[in-house]
């Protein structure tokens, strides 16, 4: 045995797991970013020059030193409301990817250790949901449900919810033949035990990665929804209501160009770490030259 492996063979997966992970540069790169985000949503009393929905100079100001990112069609800073904005965007994205991955494994878990009748009933249930295209199906529940931050999230996690009990679903469905899971089974383990203390474990390595990836998701059809006017109502701030607001002055390129780029930069690193969750769980791969 080499040395290198002699020294690996001590380390907890865990550790082991989150080293792969240190070691893939473009994740810690979205990570450092998603965490730059956070700290900006949280302190934005502190960070933002102005509160989101003053006026605070003359409308329509190109970026100065004053206001980075310039002024919008009233006269607020942009800086500031995309600061605030943030607040909004993740707790959306919060809210409704947890909302799916609570909605979807329960669904999942239940399907992949029953089976029969309930399995081939909420599968078909969750086809029919998949049927729909995901942010159509999410303006559907937003119209009717009216535009709200609690009711943009509740749309995108039941949009959502399908992913995550396909995933769980299939991974239950290989597990319950493993002998672990007979074993306990012939211990007389209740199927709640079973659920909770023999699979649920063994599935949230593959839900983590998959809730990461569903960040992106949530974040643009959150931004989508508030591009159409279905989202947070105004005058919250808003990146995708922004966004709206500034095609129609498209000569004042700012006022969509920085809320914009807020929304990309997001998602990428939503991506990336994703990505890197990704890979970290495959030790086939080689992260040191990602």
């Amino acid at each position: 045995m080499s040395a290198t492996a002699a020294s690996s063979a001590g380390i907890s997966p865990a550790r082991r797991y989150m080293r792969r992970f240190a070691t893939h540069k473009l994740g810690m790169l979205g990570l450092a970013f998603l965490i730059l985000v956070l700290v900006a949503a949280l302190l934005a009393p502190w960070i933002a020059p102005f509160p989101p929905q003053r006026i605070v100079a003359r409308a329509l100001q190109a970026p100065s030193w004053r206001h980075w990112f310039g002024t919008d069609e009233i006269g607020r800073d942009i800086f500031s409301r995309i600061v605030w904005g943030a607040q909004i965007s993740l707790q959306v994205v919060g809210y409704s990817v947890a909302g799916a991955a609570v909605i979807g494994a329960t669904i999942g878990l239940v399907a992949g250790y029953v089976g029969g009748w309930i399995d081939a009933l909420l599968m078909r249930l969750m086809d029919a949901v998949m049927a729909f295209p995901f942010l159509i199906f999410a303006l559907a529940i937003v119209a009717i449900l009216g535009p709200s931050v609690q009711n943009s999230a509740l749309a995108i996690a039941i949009a959502k919810a399908p992913g995550f009990a396909r995933i769980v679903r299939s991974e239950v469905l290989s597990l319950r033949s493993r002998q672990f899971v007979k074993a306990a089974i012939v211990a007389g383990a209740s199927n709640t035990r079973i659920i909770l203390r023999h699979l649920w474990p063994n599935v949230t390595g593959n839900l983590i990665i998959y809730a990461s990836l569903s960040g992106s998701t949530a974040l643009i059809t959150e931004s989508s929804l508030s591009f159409l006017g279905l989202g947070v109502r105004p005058p919250a701030p808003s990146w995708g209501y922004m966004i709206a607001i500034g095609m129609d002055r498209w000569q004042y390129w700012w006022m969509s160009v920085f809320p914009g780029l807020a929304i990309f930069l997001t998602v990428l690193a939503f991506n990336f770490v994703g990505d890197a969750l990704r890979d970290a769980s495959d030790s086939r791969l080689n992260l040191g030259t990602s």
